[in-house]
């Protein structure tokens, strides 16, 4: 489109050149007006949705760890989401979230 306004603005004294930055503007609004208007359309097609994905464990760290450090932390973890969930009470979380340390 630039090139296009170029083109046309060497006849003109190069006058269109100062509006290219509008034109620009413009053309940029009217692309994602005419894009929320399709994503508006398939709105029942969206779903939002929130991915968490557990962060992967080295070699390295599992050495240093051992298997059963890396096991209580996959525990402390499940543990944590289930109270993040509301399926444990606070008094529920704390003994176990207690349980599993006591193993340590």
């Amino acid at each position: 489109m630039m090139f296009i306004i170029w083109i046309i603005a060497i006849p003109t004294g190069e006058i269109l050149s100062f509006f290219i930055p509008v034109f620009w503007a413009v053309y940029g609004y009217r692309r994602a007006r005419s894009s929320n208007a399709k994503l508006d359309a398939l709105q029942n097609g969206i779903l939002d949705v929130e991915v968490i994905a557990e962060a992967p464990v080295s070699r390295a760290i599992q050495k240093r760890l051992g298997k059963s450090q890396t096991a209580r932390a996959a525990r402390l973890s499940k543990l944590d989401d289930r109270m993040d969930a509301g399926m444990l009470s606070p008094t529920e979380y704390e003994s176990k979230r207690a349980k599993i340390l006591a193993e340590i």
